[in-house]
């Protein structure tokens, strides 16, 4: 895990935000940080570089990448480990990737991930990549992965506020007991 909690920072466009709790938990976290000293951005998109900056942080990494190779040592951490291809960094992670992802993390650090949900209820399901289907299967089974609509939108892209839920309910399932 992380580092201790610290106090959150306080975002403006975070007040009222239905993710707002969970934002606050990343940012003490010291796994997200604002996209401004003042600014979240929760509904912003999340490029797979910083998904990856993010699991390399929860590891213990340290950002150490400036300019245009902001992302590499993290890039390099999660292909050497099996997190990641390590393709379209800077393209938007879907949120069947944000689950695949997660999914070969926990992997990686030994966690269980024997979880695994039933998908039938939701209604696009079938819209799933194979791919990403054992993945999903264990972020419903183990209540990391959450949907506001009844469906996993899983070619979406994922919002800010959705990876941060995401990672909050990965830190309550692995690391809260």
């Amino acid at each position: 895990p992380a580092a201790p909690e610290a106090p959150a920072p306080t975002f403006a466009d975070v007040e009222g935000h239905w993710a707002a709790e969970s934002i606050a938990y990343v940012a003490r976290q010291g796994l997200m940080k604002g996209t401004s000293e003042t600014a979240f951005d929760p509904d912003g998109t999340m490029s797979r570089a910083m998904l990856l900056t993010v699991l390399y942080r929860m590891d213990g990494g340290k950002d150490s990448g400036t300019g245009a190779a902001w992302y590499s040592d993290a890039l390099s951490w999660a292909v050497e480990r099996g997190v990641s291809d390590g393709s379209n960094p800077e393209g938007s992670v879907t949120r069947e990737q944000l689950a695949t992802i997660l999914y070969r993390y926990a992997v990686s650090q030994g966690y269980d991930v024997s979880q695994s949900g039933d998908l039938s209820g939701y209604a696009d399901a079938s819209a799933l990549s194979d791919y990403a289907r054992e993945a999903m299967q264990w972020a419903v089974g183990s209540g990391i992965f959450f949907s506001q609509t009844g469906r996993l939108d899983a070619r979406e892209p994922a919002t800010r506020a959705q990876v941060a839920q995401m990672l909050m309910n990965f830190g309550i399932c692995y690391w809260a007991g």
